[in-house]
């Protein structure tokens, strides 16, 4: 009965999502059922096609991984604040605690409650002076200056030091990429980074079956990285950027193989054999209209 359930309203999602297809917290939810109840993934579509982040599978989670490739150039520093936009279930946030103890504070916000209430579901797991730095709340990042929990409007009122945008941007159009980008730097502290994983294409879809494909990895609306480059140059700002794509279909081979997940759940044969052949469709698809992952930072400059 309750796989039934779900189902069901897994179909009332894309029905909705379809209908309403710039409703972002429809569209996440979507997604977020077909990996929670189909896939059994909490990495993006990302993770098929990144460098390094399936090298040490499956001890090391890919999500794990990446999280360590975008701290590597800059990671969190004693005493810093930081912000993490659009955290899902706590991936970065935790990680952050865990391998970061002398953190001031780490914020989560996410659009979906379900998320934001298994990043809490996850966080009993902390010791309780750990969790006292660490909060997370339902929050749309775009309208960040609107927060109406008397928590997170305490922490964005002190600033933060660093701010982190995991595979945020490729469900948003230019504008929204703008007002997203608007509210980041505001809540920066002088000196403060912003670094983010961006999907870009560099030529937009053309027709409804190459936009339907698109859609699977980053929407047709979304900002090209030339476009995230000028709305970043509009601030004042100059952007460091570096490309970590690896367009492989071994990594999600990997995957779908290796996964005991997979193997518990009855999925491995037929459907991750037809689900890897479709992947590649999209990988191929996604190469001739110049898909790329990169890792894009962004230094507010101090007031004189």
């Amino acid at each position: 009965m309750n796989t039934t359930y779900q189902r069901l309203a897994g179909s009332l999602r894309l029905m909705r999502m379809i209908l309403n297809p710039n409703d972002l917290a429809c569209t996440y939810a979507w997604i977020d059922h077909v990996r929670q109840h189909i896939l059994d993934q909490t990495v993006g579509m990302s993770g098929m096609i990144c460098q390094g982040i399936w090298d040490r599978y499956p001890a090391v989670s890919p999500t794990q991984r990446l999280i360590e490739i975008l701290f590597a150039d800059h990671p969190p520093g004693p005493g810093e604040d930081i912000l993490d936009i659009g955290c899902g279930v706590g991936g970065l946030a935790l990680f952050a605690l865990d391998e970061y103890p002398h953190l001031a504070s780490i914020t989560g916000i996410d659009l979906l409650p379900s998320h934001i209430q298994e990043c809490q579901r996850r966080l009993l797991g902390c010791g309780a002076a750990q969790r006292e730095k660490v909060g997370f709340f339902v929050q749309d990042a775009t309208r960040l200056h609107l927060a109406t929990d008397p928590k997170l409007r305490a922490r964005v009122a002190k600033g933060f030091d660093k701010v982190y945008i995991v595979e945020v941007t490729e469900d948003l159009s230019v504008e929204g990429f703008d007002a997203l980008f608007r509210q980041a730097y505001n809540a920066l502290h002088d000196d403060g980074l912003i670094t983010m994983v961006t999907l870009t294409l560099q030529e937009r879809p053309g027709g409804w079956g190459e936009r339907l494909m698109a859609d699977m990895v980053v929407r047709a609306s979304a900002p090209t990285l030339s476009e995230i480059n000028a709305v970043i140059a509009r601030h004042g700002c100059s952007l460091e950027s570096r490309e970590i794509t690896d367009l492989s279909t071994r990594r999600l081979g990997q995957w779908l193989i290796n996964n005991p997940q997979n193997i518990r759940r009855g999925l491995l044969w037929p459907f991750s054999w037809l689900f890897w052949r479709y992947a590649r469709r999209v990988l191929e698809y996604i190469d001739r209209c110049g898909y790329s992952v990169n890792i894009l930072t962004v230094r507010k400059k101090a007031m004189k």
